[in-house]
């Protein structure tokens, strides 16, 4: 009958201690994981590259041998040489990412003298998505920042 008595307190002894480990093992993760967060941590902060105004494409580096990590469902229109991948057609970065209809348009001054305040002749086909009265279009100078450029119909 004692020695009932004593398995029971040692078994009851291992549980309550199993239980306390248990509870600080779950201290301890949640204190790693609010490290995780500290917005000064120089390894939760991001680093995404910024894309080329000089050039229509964007670039990153990887180990590109050649399109074997390129999914081609997910990609399309691009050039791998030398370990570096290259989306043709993108554009500089965009004053307001939600116009997703943006297209570029290259002007290019044959004149031999800086032009001001001229007219020029666009024609821009109608497409689904527009406003009725062309009221949506916005032009801007890939070099002027978020201000955008007069212009009459």
């Amino acid at each position: 009958m004692k020695k009932n008595i004593i398995n029971k307190g040692f078994g009851r002894l291992v549980t309550v201690v199993f239980c306390v480990v248990l509870l600080m093992i779950s201290a301890t993760q949640v204190l790693v994981a609010y490290k995780g967060f500290d917005e000064t941590d120089s390894e939760a902060t991001s680093s995404l590259p910024s894309p080329l105004l000089s050039d229509t494409y964007f670039i990153w580096e990887d180990l590109f041998g050649d399109g074997l990590k390129v999914d081609p469902t997910m990609s399309y229109n691009y050039d791998i040489s030398g370990g570096t991948a290259k989306i043709k057609e993108t554009f500089p970065l965009w004053t307001d990412p939600s116009w997703t209809r943006m297209k570029q348009i290259t002007i290019t001054n044959n004149a031999g003298n800086i032009l001001y305040n001229y007219a020029l002749h666009l024609t821009i086909p109608y497409d689904s998505e527009m406003k009725s009265d062309y009221g949506d279009l916005r032009f801007k100078h890939e070099n002027s920042g978020d201000v955008l450029l007069n212009y009459w119909m």
